[in-house]
């Protein structure tokens, strides 16, 4: 798109939404507007050529390379998260934990890994702080 052409669709998204751009920025939510507008209006081709960019397949799950690049180690080396990755991974946690119990239950846990490979849960569906951050520290360990 030319710069004009990306003025007006912030324009357009602007007028319609005043939380949908942020700082000359689209905004999440001004995001999702805009491919509402685009499926409303017809142009399916417009948002399936924006998931397809960013690793979505047909089904609209990422595609297995986006989920595990490659990473190269020696047998002798290890990964593991920076204290920073740490910290947002818990950030993450708390926004899925809707009902704030330090656990994320079935319909929680649905909904934070429906992009995702199946995760691992406990005795009574759920997977708590621990085992959520233990769960990504295996997947990024494999």
């Amino acid at each position: 798109m030319q710069p004009s052409e990306i003025m007006g669709v912030k324009r357009v998204v602007q007028e319609k939404l005043l939380k949908g751009v942020n700082e000359n920025r689209l905004t999440l939510t001004g995001f999702l507007f805009l491919h509402a507008l685009f499926i409303e209006k017809g142009r399916l081709e417009t948002t399936w050529t924006v998931l397809r960019k960013f690793g979505y397949n047909n089904d609209i799950r990422l595609n297995d390379d986006k989920l595990l690049p490659p990473i190269k180690t020696t047998p002798d080396q290890s990964l593991e998260l920076t204290s920073e990755a740490m910290e947002f991974l818990k950030g993450v946690f708390s926004l899925f934990d809707s009902d704030g119990d330090g656990d994320l239950n079935a319909p929680e846990l649905e909904d934070h890994f429906s992009t995702a490979p199946e995760a691992e849960r406990n005795a009574l569906g759920g997977l708590s702080l621990d085992g959520f951050l233990s769960k990504l520290n295996l997947v990024i360990f494999i």
